[in-house]
């Protein structure tokens, strides 16, 4: 009697047991039913909504205004301003913040010293000859959000504490956000107000200075000079096999110059640590005992062009005029050419370079033409470089 107690007991238990996992599995199919239904929703609403807005975008494409003569190139949007106490005028670009407007007075074009200029882009294709990756931000990327990439802080793009200017209301208080490539990580755009802007568009002279070397002079002209160092050189066309070194952007204390083109954009650029300067910013009283080219860099594109040699013309003719001298920082190898080019053609300046090292001191530099003709390159021909000195 027993024994069947203990039978009948023991098939209650096994047929429970078959009836709860038959049970879990069906709700397991169901609950994985579930979420499959709800993710497809969720992608479908958010294509729709990507193309709507892509629709909304292409209207408003559609019924842009052809340009003013006065409006800048480049901008996404131009939209008429009303009149007010005699003033009258357009605003060029997208931003809502500020950074990137243009006011024209009675026809005559007046930027703010710290404007940057914007257009705005939904999507920014990368301009990587092997890439061509379409880029979206983290708020335009489709998909379920569980797919979705998220970033709980976007990389920075150009710093706060270097595009410190005296000037106010440029929007750029908290630096500039970068979009980077998901396929090769470079940096495709920086966000200006509220718009992504391609670095080809910062890289635009707003003051329209004509073609040469000018002085850095505004929260625009910073910006295009760390996109050329750490971006352009540092992403897109250093060379190792050059040997040439890694450029770090200037302490906001160094002079600084931009090459600008014809068309306006920036090609190049150079830094210069001042005679008197202090060797570091709160770490001694040791100050440079002469001017110092420190870096010059010219793109691909412009080199072989005499630019680079216009500038040492320049420094090294006002050197002569104060009765100074005119430091180098560590040149390259193509650098070196360059100087043996310039030196080899203007004895007068061959007593004024030098090759320097910390403070330039006395016992810190040396005579470049010495150095090349004790190298027997210093009677070779002419030849042109590539324009690239290091920090």
């Amino acid at each position: 009697m027993y024994l069947e107690l203990l039978d009948d007991q023991e098939n209650y238990n096994l047929d429970m047991g078959s009836v709860v996992l038959s049970a879990l599995h069906r709700w397991k199919r169901q609950e994985s039913s579930r979420r499959q239904r709800l993710c497809r929703q969720s992608l479908k609403r958010r294509r729709e909504q990507q193309r709507s807005r892509q629709a909304s975008l292409g209207e408003a494409e559609a019924v842009v205004p052809p340009p003013t003569p006065h409006s800048r190139p480049g901008s996404a949007i131009t939209r008429e301003r009303p009149a007010a106490e005699g003033r009258s005028g357009t605003v060029s670009g997208t931003s809502e913040r500020g950074a990137g407007r243009q006011l024209h007075k009675n026809g005559d074009e007046s930027r703010p010293p710290t404007a940057l200029p914007a257009s705005g882009a939904a999507q920014v294709v990368c301009p990587r000859p092997d890439c061509g990756t379409m880029c979206l931000s983290a708020s335009q990327q489709g998909g379920p959000p569980h797919h979705r990439r998220t970033e709980l802080q976007p990389p920075p793009g150009v710093p706060a504490e270097f595009l410190a200017t005296d000037g106010g209301g440029s929007g750029a208080d908290r630096g500039l956000e970068a979009l980077r490539c998901p396929a090769c990580d470079w940096c495709v755009a920086v966000r200006v107000g509220a718009v992504w802007t391609p670095l080809e568009v910062l890289l635009r002279d707003t003051q329209r200075r004509g073609p040469g070397w000018h002085r850095v002079t505004s929260l625009a002209d910073r910006a295009a000079l760390y996109l050329l160092l750490v971006y352009i050189y540092g992403e897109r066309e250093r060379s190792a096999a050059r040997r040439e070194p890694a450029l770090r952007p200037p302490p906001p204390g160094d002079s600084a110059l931009l090459l600008f083109a014809e068309d306006g954009s920036a090609v190049g650029c150079a830094t210069l640590k001042r005679r008197g300067q202090l060797l570091r910013e709160r770490a001694g009283p040791e100050r440079f005992q002469m001017d110092i080219l420190d870096t010059v860099f010219v793109r691909c594109a412009a080199r072989r062009s005499g630019r680079t040699l216009a500038l040492l013309e320049k420094l090294a003719g006002a050197a002569a005029r104060l009765g100074r001298q005119l430091g180098v920082t560590r040149p390259t190898p193509a650098m070196r050419r360059l100087l043996r080019a310039f030196l080899a053609g203007r004895p007068w300046a061959r007593d004024l370079l030098f090759e320097v090292t910390w403070a330039a001191g006395v016992h810190n530099r040396t005579n470049i033409w010495e150095q090349l003709v004790a190298d027997g390159a210093g009677e070779g021909p002419e030849g042109a470089a590539p324009s690239s000195s290091s920090a």
